[in-house]
């Protein structure tokens, strides 16, 4: 799992390792091979079998920072989108945009795929790309559920 933690193209997505059973995290902190990664390590530990499975529901997919972005780009875009629109999730921001725009003005390196990371044209915060699109998926299916 480090290992692939530490390729390239693992290494630009924006991933999290969570560790749900006791014997994971104790493998996870063995470390045997000394490989360091900088990704985030959630340890949620799981009591019982139960928990472990899930007890028959799924884990919550968006948590309430991503909720929060999605009512905001609602009450700013208002009406249905006839394109992926990127809306800031600082707050404060009111910056939007058709999404190919904002990728087309921000790609910086030549040879570069998928931005990491945009920096706001308004609030000049820095944004992780897959924030952006997948609240702005999220924003499309909100209007084609309407």
């Amino acid at each position: 799992m480090r290992l692939l933690l530490n390729a390239p193209a693992f290494k630009r997505a924006p991933l999290q390792v969570h560790l749900f059973e006791e014997t994971a995290q104790n493998a996870w902190n063995l470390n045997k091979f000394q490989i360091s990664v900088d990704t985030p390590v959630l340890e949620d530990l799981r009591t019982s079998e139960e928990e472990l499975i899930g007890g028959g529901q799924s884990l919550p997919i968006k948590q309430k920072a991503e909720d929060e972005h999605l009512k905001k780009s609602i009450a700013l875009v208002e009406e249905k989108p006839d394109k992926l629109i990127a809306v800031c999730p600082c707050p404060e921001c009111r910056f939007r945009e058709p999404l190919v725009e904002l990728a087309k003005r921000c790609f910086t390196e030549k040879d570069q795929l998928i931005p990491i990371k945009i920096t706001c044209p308004d609030c000049n915060n820095s944004v992780p790309w897959s924030k952006l699109v997948a609240n702005a998926k999220s924003l499309r299916d909100y209007f084609s559920d309407e």
